[in-house]
């Protein structure tokens, strides 16, 4: 699934990690020679060595470098130095999107009433994110369906929120019938202003029948807001450290 930029151009919508492309805005030789945007625009502009690097791509489709680095540390400079740096050439040939999605999360839902319908479920999380997929259920080593199901979700941007994003409670109820959420490797509201609950991984919150140990600790302290970075003229952080689209100078 894709987005589209100013152009109309397709961005990846779920996004490769710690990825910026850089495309082309102009037809000469040097900007699509890949060794020139290496030497001018990689090492002896944005001075990156080689190692910073995991995987540099080109995409004749698109006219672009797709630049794939290490970490989230350098992946986070080099997004912020090429804002900075976005009328200067020989980076001004280029147009620099951001491919990474930093909020996409895989979100698992788990309703014990089954018969609470996918639809019903993607509705909810509509509140809180773009649903990307269509529900995953969960099976078990033996092909039976655990009443679990799971969502991608680009969740939207709150600046109140954890992380920056406004995240959907642990648990809720659709009418009568109650529900529970976890996300991997995050954390999700606990429906307090403030508060939060903390997953163990692949645990869901206890319920009759089956009991997890130490499925759901809520927290008292209130999630840290995010760290505000401001680099030139940006409307947000979004653009810089991982929500999509295109790098706004």
């Amino acid at each position: 699934m894709a987005g589209r930029a100013d152009d109309g151009r397709p961005i990846p919508r779920v996004g490769l990690r710690f990825t910026l492309r850089f495309q082309a805005v102009v037809a000469e030789k040097d900007v699509l020679s890949r060794t020139w945007f290496c030497r001018k625009v990689i090492m002896e502009q944005l001075q990156l060595k080689v190692d910073a690097i995991y995987c540099l791509q080109w995409n004749q489709q698109e006219r672009a470098f797709d630049v794939t680095l290490k970490d989230e540390q350098v992946y986070t400079k080099v997004a912020m130095d090429c804002v900075a740096a976005a009328m200067v050439k020989p980076l001004a040939c280029y147009k620099v999107l951001n491919l990474d999605r930093s909020n996409l999360r895989t979100i698992t839902v788990h309703m014990f009433n089954p018969f609470v319908t996918d639809r019903a479920l993607a509705d909810f999380l509509w509140q809180y994110g773009e649903v990307l997929t269509a529900a995953r259920h969960v099976k078990d080593t033996m092909g039976i369906w655990t009443g679990r199901r799971q969502f991608q979700v680009l969740l939207k941007s709150e600046l109140e929120g954890c992380g920056g994003l406004k995240r959907p409670p642990a648990s809720f109820s659709l009418g009568a019938d109650r529900g529970y959420l976890s996300n991997r490797g995050s954390r999700l509201s606990a429906g307090g202003a403030g508060n939060e609950a903390t997953w163990r991984e692949c645990a869901m919150a206890p319920a009759a029948g089956f009991v997890v140990k130490g499925g759901m600790k809520p927290k008292a302290a209130r999630c840290p807001r995010p760290a505000m970075v401001a680099v030139g003229k940006i409307t947000s952080t979004e653009a810089v450290l991982g929500g999509g689209g295109r790098l706004q100078r």
